[in-house]
């Protein structure tokens, strides 16, 4: 895969998925979703960043189906700190992983925030010893800056 517009494609070959905003519909199935006990401590519980989303200021949560099924959430936003964009959350249900939907749920964010913002540097921050989390973000393009963002390894992709 040589560009962003192959990993798309092939993203979604894969897998058919959508994104969806989080809304009054559809916010308890959102967090009725988790992760494997040995995946918690990477990611914060979903009803934990609805609350930050409620409370804040430019956070987009979305939910992600595989047709009508619900299989993940993730939310991107800005850090009024460094006034970066970047994606906070991302998860994947214990019961739908190792079928392509993250790979595919992120190429579509990723064009989602292109085509929202432009240009832009993109960031995430990772635990290192996530290395499935740190190998799908490598595989759509992101890269590690060297730096820490809250204990974890800053990773960034030009879009």
């Amino acid at each position: 895969m040589n560009n962003m517009t192959d990993i798309i494609a092939d993203a979604d070959e894969a897998v058919n998925i959508q994104l969806r905003p989080v809304d009054r519909e559809n916010w308890r199935k959102c967090v009725d979703l988790s992760v494997s006990g040995a995946q918690e401590h990477f990611v914060a519980e979903n009803w934990y960043s609805l609350l930050e989303w409620k409370f804040g200021d430019d956070l987009f949560p979305y939910c992600i189906y595989a047709g009508e099924d619900m299989v993940g959430f993730l939310m991107y936003g800005l850090d009024t700190d460094t006034r970066r964009w970047g994606l906070w959350r991302f998860m994947i249900d214990v019961n739908h992983q190792g079928k392509g939907y993250g790979n595919s749920a992120l190429a579509q964010l990723i064009e989602l925030v292109r085509d929202k913002l432009g240009d832009i540097s993109f960031y995430t921050s990772v635990d290192p010893e996530n290395e499935a989390a740190i190998r799908m973000y490598g595989n759509a393009g992101f890269e590690k800056t060297g730096e820490l963002m809250w204990d974890e390894e800053a990773m960034k992709i030009e879009l």
